[in-house]
């Protein structure tokens, strides 16, 4: 057994090399070395002589999440977000494309881009770190406004944004030449409700700032702030915000233009909800504008899981909210945005088939009703 464990490691220990052989030193150093916290590291080089100060966003918070008792351990109940901060930095390199900002041949800053997991794994943005490319040097300060996924951007880059321009006094918003049109359009309707003027630094190339405006990145994604839900209906839900004409307040949020997790007979579904008075909606095909409007005034929402629900976030309190989840996936983080509003909340989960990720059980999404 001891010749087993020395092997293993000695091979850690080969693999490690052949990675800096390969791929250079800073990726040879992934991920233990170089993906660290800029409060671990502000009395140490080489953060401390590019961190020129701390502000104070807001405390941290404890937020409890009431479910019945009988559904299971993933509806978590309880939720520790730590306080939110605003670092500035200087002599710091950021991707306008993830966000992610580093400190070239030393450090990855974690509060970049949130967590070790983004970084190196569903986010996949640790390649920016290795492109042979010479950052656009910029003066003054900037914010980088990455664009992101629906989800992650309503949640987290936008409240960022918004946290930023409260703090500071006009800083740059530092984002690539193509962006998604909610993005540009919840800036601009921010700026609008706000008062506040938006200047942008557009580049499809990391950029050197004379000073990084850095906003501290969740390290849980999916779970959302209580004060980030208040902060977007506060910034939001405005008077001027119009009604959409003839709207229906039943609402079924359909992923059958999505190719992932799809579901083997949501086509059914949609005919089976028409019936019952239903409008058929595809988020992905609506304006910033009117997913507010729409779901600001919805009743009943019935949805596979997916980043359309993120509009719950506009709902009124009472609302009806039934989710649909995969044979084989559950993600808590829509039960607990409903919770977070006062809304009605329910699920049912599909049917295991070897066509897609689940059969709908239709009948008890009619049962609901």
């Amino acid at each position: 057994m001891r010749i087993v464990e020395l092997l293993c490691k000695a091979l850690i220990k080969v693999s490690r090399a052949l990675q800096v052989v390969i791929l250079g030193r800073t990726a040879g150093r992934m991920p233990l070395n170089l993906i660290r916290s800029i409060e671990e590291l502000a009395l140490s080089e080489p953060i401390n002589r590019r961190l020129e100060r701390i502000i104070d966003v807001q405390g941290p918070l404890i937020a409890n999440y009431t479910f019945p008792s009988d559904w299971p351990p993933c509806f978590r109940r309880q939720k520790t977000f730590e306080g939110k901060k605003i670092f500035i930095m200087t002599d710091v390199t950021v991707s306008t494309r993830s966000g992610l900002a580093w400190i070239p041949g030393e450090v990855i800053l974690e509060e970049s881009n949130g967590s070790l997991p983004r970084i190196m794994g569903w986010g996949r943005t640790i390649w920016e770190v290795l492109l042979p490319v010479r950052p656009r040097r910029i003066c003054g300060s900037v914010v980088a406004c990455p664009p992101a996924s629906y989800f992650h951007w309503l949640f987290e880059v936008l409240p960022n944004m918004l946290y930023v321009a409260e703090h500071t006094k006009d800083v740059p918003l530092a984002m690539p030449s193509k962006v998604p049109a909610y993005v540009t359009r919840s800036l601009g309707l921010a700026s609008e409700h706000t008062g506040k003027s938006l200047s942008y630094i557009i580049s499809d190339r990391p950029i050197h700032p004379e000073k990084l405006v850095l906003p501290q990145m969740e390290f849980y994604s999916g779970f959302v702030d209580p004060r980030v839900i208040e902060l977007l209906r506060t910034t939001y839900l405005t008077p001027e915000v119009p009604p959409l004409e003839h709207a229906n307040r039943k609402l079924y949020i359909s992923r059958t233009k999505t190719a992932g997790r799809r579901l083997a007979n949501e086509a059914e579904l949609e005919r089976s909800l028409s019936k019952n008075d239903f409008s058929i909606v595809y988020a992905e095909d609506l304006s910033f504008d009117n997913q507010i409007s729409l779901f600001r005034q919805a009743d009943v929402i019935a949805a596979a899981h997916g980043a359309g629900l993120a509009n719950l976030v506009w709902c009124n309190p009472g609302c009806r909210v039934l989710e649909i989840f995969p044979a084989s996936y559950l993600n808590d983080c829509y039960a607990r945005l409903s919770r977070s509003l006062d809304l009605q909340y329910s699920f049912v989960r599909c049917v295991s088939c070897k066509e897609a990720h689940g059969e709908i059980p239709i009948a008890e999404v009619l049962r609901w009703l």
